[in-house]
């Protein structure tokens, strides 16, 4: 069998101890910061895979309008 290596309690316990604080703290608060940085990840991704208009110069309109608009 090959060796695992050697590990760490102490990472698992400042973990614990972090989930302890979230848990007698706002849980609320920390559920809307999770999902508002999952929501501004997916706006980000979104807005650069929304493509852009490819309009002749003669007619006067501007590409990116829907791009723009993504808030």
């Amino acid at each position: 069998m090959a060796n695992m290596g050697g590990f760490s309690v102490a990472g698992m316990k400042k973990l614990q101890k972090q989930l302890n604080k979230i848990q007698a703290g706002d849980v609320d608060a920390f559920v809307e910061g999770c999902a508002k940085e999952l929501a501004a990840r997916l706006l980000s991704k979104v807005i650069k895979r929304t493509p852009v208009g490819d309009y002749p110069k003669s007619s006067g309109r501007k590409g990116g309008t829907l791009r723009r608009g993504w808030t």
